[in-house]
């Protein structure tokens, strides 16, 4: 006899097999990985993760749209950079972290959706900052300059 999983020679009695521990008695393959993917709390382990990353991802795709309208002026400009700096850095913590979680319920044979939208929003954010840093160096080089949407803003 041989396990249905692994290949290993049994003998005839075994009802589990020693090398990869699958079960003999059961009925198919494809139950036996459904008993071995889901542990027995049956909770979504990147589900917390997941949360995270899509907070994260929110708070930088926010702070990126606000950092992009503040460095136009020239009296808001420097909020305008912080906030673009701590969108970066909450994008690629919120893409780190949502990877991760995604990776977690699949795993665990969930779909952690808080996940997926934590990337999404992770990218964007961070699609945004270099949109902004872009546009910034194209406006300085051609001597444009950032006053320019100042005096745009004040009307005059």
């Amino acid at each position: 006899m041989r396990c249905n999983f692994c290949g290993s020679e049994l003998p005839e009695d075994t009802t589990i097999c020693p090398d990869c521990g699958m079960n003999m008695a059961s009925e198919s393959l494809s139950e036996q990985k459904i008993e071995t993917i889901h542990d027995d709390s049956g909770k979504d382990p990147g589900k917390v993760l997941g949360l995270v990353a899509m907070i994260l991802g929110i708070a930088a795709a926010g702070l990126a749209l606000i950092g992009c309208g503040c460095c136009c002026c020239t009296y808001t400009m420097l909020f305008g950079i912080i906030a673009m700096g701590i969108s970066i850095i909450a994008g690629i913590v919120g893409f780190v972290l949502g990877l991760i979680a995604s990776s977690k319920s699949k795993a665990a044979g969930f779909k952690n959706t808080q996940a997926t939208l934590g990337i999404i929003l992770s990218i964007v954010s961070v699609a945004l900052f270099v949109v902004s840093i872009i546009l910034a160096i194209v406006l300085v080089a051609t001597g444009v300059g950032l006053g320019f949407f100042a005096v745009l803003l004040e009307g005059g």
